[in-house]
């Protein structure tokens, strides 16, 4: 089986977007080669959601409700939990509630084949990977394309089948896309980015995990570990203003609850830029900082 490309190599079907639109394309489209096929080349990100995910016929219109189709025809509890996880539930009793079960337990079985058939991503802190038992447990919808399609596409079925796609694009979709990009996408695309850049040895840190931390009040959204001591950690931003020290400070506020090895890397990953008293900082040494066109 083709497994999915990454955004870097997603974003090769659409070269002429500038990098904040790749960005959001990987948020739309995922990586999966068949989803990408159907990108209108020439086109803006605008134009290629109204003409294929929003489009009554498409094949990407069609495609998340076949899939559901297709693998769980006589299980609409497998449907049920991908809807509930969609709309936001993500610890195993949250979605056991929303799909009518009384405790977490009645649907593992059914959390575990969805793991299995990569509908679902299983998530730990990274401090946690490889324990036996955790209680610290999410659930993720694993594919961009079925996170955007089960946001957009789903609920407005009906309406786009009016040919109403202009105009859910302009009431529903542009004024919440970024938001959407900020809760489902960037911190994955930056994850991506952290592990290509040091396959290329273009990073100061050594870690062999990477990936989120939290507890009960804080969260990190990315954590690198090296025998079990973070050597990375970073803040991942989608605003439409500068980064400014207040995250940086905060940032390093919550690390003390980690196993630290000093320094670690900081990574700050930013939409918008930063103030110039972070990129002084960073011009110092220890700090690095990502903007959308640093990840092509």
């Amino acid at each position: 089986m083709v497994q999915p490309f990454d955004y870097f190599d997603a974003a090769r079907f659409f070269p002429s977007l500038a990098p904040e639109d790749r960005v959001r394309a990987y948020a739309c489209f995922g990586g999966v080669p068949a989803y990408l096929r159907h990108w209108l080349p020439g086109r803006g990100l605008r134009e290629n959601v109204e003409q294929t995910l929003l489009a009554p016929g498409h094949f990407l219109f069609r495609e998340g409700e076949e899939l559901l189709r297709t693998e769980f025809h006589q299980e609409a509890l497998y449907a049920s939990i991908l809807r509930a996880v969609a709309t936001g539930e993500e610890r195993p009793s949250d979605i056991a509630r929303a799909v009518g079960r009384h405790s977490a337990n009645e649907i593992l079985d059914h959390l575990r084949r969805l793991q299995d058939l990569q509908f679902l991503r299983r998530e730990v802190p990274v401090t946690e990977l490889g324990q036996a038992r955790t209680q610290r447990v999410l659930y993720r919808l694993a594919d961009p394309y079925l996170r955007f399609w089960f946001r957009y596409v789903s609920p407005y079925q009906s309406f786009l089948q009016l040919g109403k796609a202009a105009e859910l694009w302009a009431r529903e979709i542009q004024p919440t896309l970024d938001e959407f990009v900020a809760r489902t996408t960037w911190e994955e695309v930056c994850l991506q980015h952290l592990w290509r850049r040091l396959a290329a040895d273009r990073l100061p840190a050594r870690f062999a995990q990477l990936g989120r931390w939290w507890d009960g009040g804080d969260e990190i959204d990315l954590v690198g570990l090296w025998r079990g001591r973070a050597t990375l950690v970073g803040e991942c931003k989608w605003t439409a203003t500068p980064v400014g020290e207040e995250v940086f400070v905060a940032l390093q506020q919550k690390v003390g609850k980690l196993p630290i090895q000093e320094p670690p890397l900081w990574v700050l990953a930013s939409r918008a830029g930063y103030h110039p008293v972070l990129r002084h900082r960073a011009a110092l040494g220890g700090l690095l900082l990502l903007e959308p066109v640093d990840l092509f």
